[in-house]
């Protein structure tokens, strides 16, 4: 059987989609491929997506004659919970360490949130799985100085296919100022692992690009947003005003900016 480092040498990212072609399969020569997604709860349409993309790859895959004459199973499981209404780490947590302990899976994909991946990651780490993800994009999982936290096992195993909060939300603020000109920027997030930090990227890049004093956020009170000070008021002269608030609205689990 393939060991999951020969899979990750041999299979990166696009392999999964079926770059090695054998013509025909030996009897037990099976391998298995995890999928962690929300497919409960508020992000299940998104997830849905992933995983039929996935599958459509796999079954590709397989029908040119898999991965070095090994043909590939799926494991699907569902971070997803109805207690929580949408992705649930402790859930993501414990399908991580499924995929694990089961020595025929050699791969995953996934998972979608960055709040599963933070659970996920030092579990895939001790256990050698390397995981593609399509969209978590928190990046403390990746960074180096995070290294003991999420990669206890040494070795990079998460990988992506998107780029990580600390590119995007500073190129959101970038793009807004220089080429959609804006003058007042109100940034909500949904108090998540990848809300929280794409928010904040935006907002350092946001308060460097216009030197000055900003409002601080209002608070939430219960379902509904209490208004903070400065409602109305620019943080400067012809300046922008940010104002940051955060709640337990959603949309498709991201920050609105």
């Amino acid at each position: 059987m393939l060991s999951r480092r020969a899979l990750v040498i041999h299979l990166p990212a696009a392999a999964i989609a079926g770059s090695f072609a054998i013509r025909a399969f030996a009897a037990d020569k099976t391998i298995t491929i995890g999928i962690n997604l929300p497919l409960t709860g508020a992000d299940a349409h998104d997830a849905e997506l992933i995983k039929d993309g996935a599958l459509l790859a796999i079954e590709e895959a397989n029908a040119k004659g898999g991965v070095a004459g090994y043909k590939i199973n799926v494991m699907v499981l569902d971070d997803g919970t109805a207690t929580a209404g949408q992705y649930d780490p402790a859930q993501a947590a414990t399908n991580a360490r499924k995929m694990v302990a089961d020595n025929s899976v050699v791969a995953a994909i996934g998972p979608q949130m960055s709040g599963s991946g933070k659970a996920m990651s030092p579990i895939l780490s001790q256990g050698n799985l390397a995981t593609v993800t399509p969209a978590s994009t928190n990046p403390d999982i990746t960074d180096p100085k995070f290294a003991g936290q999420y990669r206890p096992g040494g070795k990079a195993v998460y990988f992506r296919t998107v780029t990580t909060d600390a590119f995007q939300g500073p190129n959101m603020a970038n793009f807004m100022a220089e080429t959609l000109k804006i003058k007042s920027v109100y940034v909500l997030d949904d108090s998540g692992a990848y809300g929280v930090g794409i928010a904040d990227s935006f907002q350092k890049q946001a308060e460097k690009r216009h030197q000055g004093a900003w409002p601080r956020p209002a608070e939430p009170e219960g379902d509904r947003l209490r208004d903070g000070p400065h409602q109305d008021q620019s943080a400067e002269p012809g300046g922008a005003l940010l104002r940051r608030r955060r709640t337990g609205w959603r949309q498709g689990g991201q920050a609105v900016l």
